[in-house]
């Protein structure tokens, strides 16, 4: 599975919003959405705060 859709597909079953994971990250929520539609590769340190806040392994989310 594309990490694009691993990361909406953990966000949706989350029930959160692009951004509330932004603001939980401290990323601006048109950045969180290039993140999503794979248009930027964060860096890991921002991939694994990301995981966190969906309550999932940096792994399960972007490899």
């Amino acid at each position: 599975m594309n990490r694009d859709i691993r990361l909406k597909i953990a966000r949706l079953q989350s029930g959160l919003r692009q951004t509330d994971i932004a603001e939980k990250v401290g990323v601006p929520e048109s950045y969180f959405a290039k993140i999503e539609q794979r248009r930027i590769n964060p860096p890991r340190d921002l991939q694994e705060k990301i995981a966190a806040a969906l309550c999932k392994k940096r792994w399960e989310v972007f490899l």
